[in-house]
């Protein structure tokens, strides 16, 4: 049996994937990962290889500790960039066993349905209703890890968008006024992406080293997969 044959065949990938959901308070509301690697076959002391994307490792770190010291199998990690993560995926599947460098990848959620068109990530619905894992079904996370009605990832990330506000610009009387005029209604807290971007730009000031708006992060939801192949 090859080493991808048994890894999305067995609750070994179900228990390191509950333990990523749990590090993200996204526990699974039945089996725990504890129960899933008892029922796991460690029989097989290869170790298992995690494709991440850069910026991850320190939230992985605490996991491969506990999955390590818990099953005694060894994680290996390697770095991908977050927009070359896929196209790494598809080029080892494609490319053979020279380039077979790892069992698990973390893509964005996003690249799932095009990883699977591709014939790239293994569909773990049969897995998930042998071993009875149920992985947060009532969750909005959950609507990202699946394609045409089959499972085929769990969350390792899920990010919360907040948008911050400068109070003392919304409330300042000359600015309320000078937005009034030039627009026609209130300056108010937005309540569209066009008011919102519609702001941004009222308050862009460079030359004045005041900007409208600024990202804080670019990153999307990340997902656990395990790549299909018989090497």
């Amino acid at each position: 049996m090859d080493r991808r044959r048994f890894i999305k065949g067995s609750s070994v990938l179900l228990g390191l994937s509950s333990l990523m959901a749990l590090s993200n308070a996204q526990a699974s509301t039945g089996t725990s990962w504890a129960q899933l690697l008892k029922k796991a076959d460690f029989s097989r002391k290869q170790p298992i290889r995690i494709l991440y994307p850069k910026g991850c490792l320190a939230n992985l770190k605490p996991i491969i500790a506990e999955f390590e010291k818990t099953t005694g199998v060894r994680v290996d990690v390697k770095e991908a960039g977050f927009a070359t993560i896929s196209n790494d995926m598809l080029k080892s599947n494609l490319l053979g066993e020279a380039n077979d460098l790892f069992d698990i990848a973390i893509p964005p959620t996003f690249a799932i349905p095009d990883l699977v068109e591709a014939g790239v990530i293994a569909n773990l619905t049969p897995l998930v209703n042998r071993v009875g894992f149920e992985y947060g079904r009532d969750s909005l996370y959950r609507h990202g890890d699946e394609y045409q009605n089959q499972l085929y990832g769990f969350q390792s990330s899920g990010d919360v968008y907040l948008l911050f506000l400068r109070k003392s610009w919304l409330l300042d009387s000359a600015n309320k006024k000078r937005y009034a005029d030039k627009y026609g209604y209130p300056l108010a807290v937005p309540r569209s992406w066009e008011e919102l971007d519609q702001q941004m730009s009222f308050f862009n000031d460079p030359d004045k080293g005041r900007y409208g708006g600024c990202p804080s992060c670019q990153d999307c939801c990340r997902i656990l997969t395990t790549m299909i192949g018989d090497r």
